[in-house]
C-alpha cells in the first residue's frame, strides 16, 4: 500500500485522510522527486498553519484541591517542528506516590489555519521534587510528542494526532 509523502501514513484513497495531501502517481524518478518536493512544500504550509500551541494547565492548592485551569503558551508549529520547546512556566515537583500513580489527561490547545482546536492524551507525572516543565514537539509525521519533567527525569507521550482539516 502507498504511503503519504507528507505524513507517512498509509493511503487507502488518493487523498491522505490525516493531512489531506493528494497522491500523484509518479511514472519515473523525476516524477517522484517532483512529487516529494511538492509534498515537502505542502507539509511546510501545514506547519505554518499550526499556531498558538498551549497546554491547558490544571491548578491545585497546597492540599491538592482543584482550583481551575489556565492556558500556558508553548510555541507555534514552525518553532517546535523537530525539537522540544518548553513552556515558560514551571510546575511544582511531585513525589506523592498516589498522585504519580494516576495517569493524567493532558489537553493541548492549538490553532490550525486560525481555527481553535484541541487534542488530549494521557501521561504520568514524573516523580521529582524539583520544579518541572512541559515541552511539546511537532514531529515529522505531523503529530505532537510531549514531555513533562526535568532534563534528567521526565515522562513522554508520542504520536498525539492533530486535526488538520
Amino acid at each position: 500500500m502507498a504511503k503519504c509523502l507528507c505524513c507517512g501514513r498509509e493511503l487507502s484513497t488518493s487523498r491522505c485522510a490525516y493531512c489531506g495531501l493528494r497522491e500523484v502517481i509518479a511514472l519515473d524518478d523525476s516524477g517522484l522527486r517532483k512529487s516529494q518536493i511538492d509534498a515537502d512544500a505542502y507539509k511546510e504550509s501545514l506547519i505554518s498553519k499550526i499556531t498558538d500551541i498551549r497546554l491547558q494547565a490544571y491548578e491545585y492548592d497546597d492540599n491538592l484541591n482543584y482550583k481551575g485551569t489556565s492556558a500556558v503558551r508553548i510555541a507555534d508549529g514552525k518553532t517546535c517542528f523537530g525539537r522540544y520547546v518548553s513552556c515558560a512556566e514551571t510546575f511544582q515537583g511531585v513525589d506523592n506516590a498516589a498522585v504519580i500513580a494516576k495517569p493524567r489527561v493532558i489537553t493541548l490547545l492549538y490553532k490550525f489555519d486560525g481555527k481553535e482546536r484541541k487534542t488530549t492524551c494521557t501521561i504520568r507525572l514524573p516523580k521529582c521534587k524539583d520544579n518541572w516543565t512541559f515541552e511539546a514537539k511537532l514531529c515529522e509525521n505531523l503529530t505532537f510528542s510531549i514531555r513533562t519533567g526535568t532534563k534528567s527525569i521526565h515522562t513522554e507521550q508520542d504520536n498525539i494526532s492533530l486535526d488538520l482539516t
